[in-house]
C-alpha cells in the first residue's frame, strides 16, 4: 500500500513541476512578446508560486 501511495505522491510532484515549466515558459514568453498584460503576468506568477 505505501508503494501505491509514493507512486501517486511521485506521479503529482511530476505534474506540478510540469506546471510549473509551462507557467514559467508563458511567463517568458509574455515577456518577450512585449505586450504582456500586467494583471496577467501578476496571475500566471502567482499561480507558479503557488505550486513551488
Amino acid at each position: 500500500m505505501a508503494d501505491t501511495e509514493d507512486k501517486a505522491v511521485r506521479i503529482e510532484l511530476g505534474q506540478l513541476r510540469q506546471e510549473h515549466r509551462d507557467l514559467d515558459a508563458a511567463v517568458e514568453a509574455l515577456s518577450v512578446a512585449g505586450n504582456a498584460d500586467a494583471l496577467q503576468m501578476q496571475r500566471l506568477k502567482k499561480k507558479k508560486l503557488l505550486i513551488k
